[in-house]
């Protein structure tokens, strides 16, 4: 118990508390993954892509990286298939020789990069063919892009070392 204390506390002495924002993934696609498995990394990718290409377009001089967490949820709390991603992003980027707290981002952008990406991806592992119809569909339905919440609460991150 003394161990588990003082592992608490050597943990929390090395935490951040600075607000985040969520995004999670569209429904639209889940039968492609209740189909196959093996798609359920692709959001991954998806969102890690988003991410990180928007940091080096926006941040490129300062060389800054977005701090975030990926969660995928493939059910909802009454057990109906709902794949769906979660990214908690931090509001402070770390760089090579600084960090610097980040508090506006563009949803808009976010939401089309992340919506592109997204089917990019799923179009690289299934037939061209058969995914363009859902992707055209996709397209007119969510032509703003996909669901971004920018809900701004607190989040915990690891100190730099």
């Amino acid at each position: 118990m003394k161990y588990q204390k003082q592992r608490t506390t050597e943990i929390l002495s090395r935490l951040i508390d600075i607000p985040h924002r969520h995004l999670t993934m569209p429904d639209i696609l889940w039968n492609l993954f209740l189909k196959d498995r093996t798609l359920l990394s692709i959001p991954f990718q998806a969102v890690s892509f988003t991410l990180l290409s928007w940091f080096h377009d926006s941040y490129k001089k300062d060389n800054l990286k977005p701090n975030f967490i990926l969660v995928l949820h493939t059910f909802e709390r009454n057990d109906k298939w709902n794949v769906h991603i979660h990214c908690l992003i931090a509001s402070l980027a770390l760089g090579s020789s600084k960090e610097k707290k980040i508090d506006f981002f563009l949803y808009d952008m976010l939401r089309k990069r992340w919506q592109t990406i997204l089917f990019n991806l799923l179009e690289e592992k299934l037939s061209p063919k058969l995914f363009r119809t859902i992707k055209n569909s996709c397209y007119r339905d969510y032509n703003d892009g996909f669901y971004v919440r920018a809900k701004k609460t607190n989040f915990l991150i690891l100190k730099k070392v």
